[in-house]
């Protein structure tokens, strides 16, 4: 299954190959297949298939971030930078400001690679507090927290976030 979202005009989609959580001696070499494409057609068309992208701790670390954004429990942003330099992500969390309240968000800043070489360049997209729920359901089905049948990932799958 992969987790495939609209961001405002950009088409994400996303998969978690094979997940297991980290194994007792593997240090922190326990790598997580991937796929990812970002696509607005014409104009954006960037993929990288069946890479190693997350470390196993990576994958389980997001999830638990998503969850302390969307419970409210950070209080401030934040940034996690994966090991390899394709994934960094900025949380920022529920801002009351005297007139207006800002929802949680996240930003997913992808690095570009031009064959092996990784260039300067960078897509970062934001993610609104659907799309982190709908990210964080996926997660926990990719870890095996969650499975198709759990009514979380049916509403995912009903509204084709995540596909089978």
């Amino acid at each position: 299954m992969y987790l495939k979202l609209n961001l405002d005009g950009i088409t994400l989609r996303f998969q978690i190959r094979d997940y297991a959580p980290m194994q007792e001696g593997s240090g922190d070499k326990q790598w997580i297949y991937a796929d990812f494409s970002f696509s607005a057609l014409p104009q954006l068309s960037y993929q990288r298939l069946n890479d190693e992208l997350f470390q196993a701790y990576e994958v389980a670390g997001l999830a638990t971030a998503l969850e302390q954004l969307l419970d409210g429990e950070a209080a401030e942003d934040y940034e996690m930078i994966c090991v390899e330099p394709d994934f960094t992500f900025a949380f920022h969390p529920v801002q009351n400001g005297k007139y207006e309240t800002i929802d949680s968000s996240m930003d997913w800043t992808v690095g570009y690679w031009d064959g092996d070489v990784l260039e300067p360049n960078s897509i970062s997209v934001r993610l609104g507090r659907l799309e982190i729920e709908q990210m964080l359901i996926y997660l926990k089905l990719s870890m095996g927290t969650l499975n198709a049948a759990d009514p979380e990932v049916q509403r995912c799958m009903e509204c084709h976030a995540i596909c089978a």
